[in-house]
């Protein structure tokens, strides 16, 4: 408990200087940063990268929301609320606590990603609030200190043992890691140029890089926000 709280203390602390590059030493003491043996570890991936043809069929947001929301149901007998949010740096995001889901209304959506979300964010995220709920302990409810490695890892952990994982995703989660590392270190453009070079569409590096400097204004500057590259390692 005396973790979580110091961690949540610096998590509040990089909230209230959101926007500045002091924003980056309080996410550095409690999401930590990607060391060069990870670092390797997705570069190499990034460069045997091969991509597989996979067959979906495309969807909207309203209509991947109800979908997510009857997974919802069907494992908890819940029901939760769906905002649709215009601007989001994610596909998805989960506020198990709130009962909530909110869903990025500009993205476009597969049947793939759903079937991706329902085991990531439904099977992982929501029911391990959900377990934690129903056994009474508040810890579980809101997850230990450094929890989000372990989730975020069991999550694609577990999007391949259910079939539902992808190399491009995996390009992706492998990206992440590198967007991490260098936004820490270079300007917005820098860190483009560097994802480019791995074989990344101009959207999916733009996309990454704006979700590792979320937390900078002036994105010229050094500085970022680390959470990203706890996919790929949580999963190792």
């Amino acid at each position: 408990y005396k973790q979580r709280i110091k961690s949540k203390l610096y998590e509040i602390k990089c909230h209230q200087n959101w926007g500045y590059p002091s924003s980056t030493r309080y996410v550095l003491k409690y999401r930590g940063e990607p060391n060069l043996s990870l670092l390797n570890k997705a570069k190499d991936y990034c460069n045997n990268y091969e991509r597989k043809k996979i067959k979906f069929t495309s969807m909207t947001a309203m209509e991947a929301g109800e979908l997510i929301n009857e997974e919802v149901f069907r494992l908890t007998g819940e029901k939760i609320k769906i905002n649709y949010v215009l601007c989001m740096a994610s596909k998805m995001n989960i506020m198990p606590a709130e009962q909530t889901i909110c869903i990025n209304s500009s993205e476009e959506f597969t049947s793939y990603d759903v079937e991706r979300l329902k085991v990531h964010e439904i099977g992982v995220h929501y029911l391990r609030y959900f377990n934690g709920k129903n056994l009474n302990i508040k810890l579980l409810q809101k997850g230990t200190s450094n929890y989000i490695e372990t989730e975020e890892g069991m999550a694609v952990y577990l999007e391949e043992i259910k079939g539902v994982s992808s190399n491009a995703q995996m390009h992706i989660y492998a990206g992440r890691v590198i967007a991490t590392y260098y936004a820490l270190r270079m300007s917005f453009y820098e860190v483009f140029n560097i994802l480019k070079e791995y074989g990344f569409s101009d959207e999916n590096a733009f996309n990454m890089v704006t979700r590792a400097k979320r937390n900078i204004s002036d994105t010229s500057k050094m500085g970022g926000f680390t959470k990203d590259y706890v996919y790929f390692k949580g999963y190792f």
